[in-house]
């Protein structure tokens, strides 16, 4: 069973949840809110991350609690640190905006947005 979990770890896996994440967030954006999200189940963290990416596009501020059952799988997406072909798909605008693109990983610029189950920043 964990190993089908992570292989589901895609970025933005289903794009239309994160359509209505953004539309809510623009929304709030436009009053100031914060706008806190649940991430459950967020294995290695392409969820919680993607949830981050959708909310700093919206402009809307908020913070994203990541977590899972498995501690290494948490503290992996605290890392933010993924294979540059788990993030190819996301386009090169959006990987240049969202990650440190290095020569064989790309590194989340929106970890700050990040919490763990005991309010940790990542």
């Amino acid at each position: 069973m964990t190993e089908s979990r992570d292989q589901d770890a895609v970025f933005f896996r289903c794009e239309h949840h994160f359509a209505q994440l953004a539309a809510k967030a623009r929304a709030l954006a436009d009053r100031r809110d914060v706008l806190k999200v649940w991430c459950c189940a967020s294995a290695t963290g392409e969820d919680a991350y993607s949830a981050a990416i959708t909310l700093r596009e919206a402009g809307c501020a908020g913070e994203v609690l990541a977590t899972d059952a498995r501690a290494e799988a948490v503290a992996a997406g605290r890392r933010g640190i993924y294979a540059l072909s788990a993030v190819a798909h996301l386009g090169e605008e959006r990987m240049r905006r969202h990650f440190f693109v290095r020569e064989s990983d790309a590194a989340s610029r929106v970890a700050d947005l990040l919490v763990g189950p005991g309010g940790e920043r990542a």
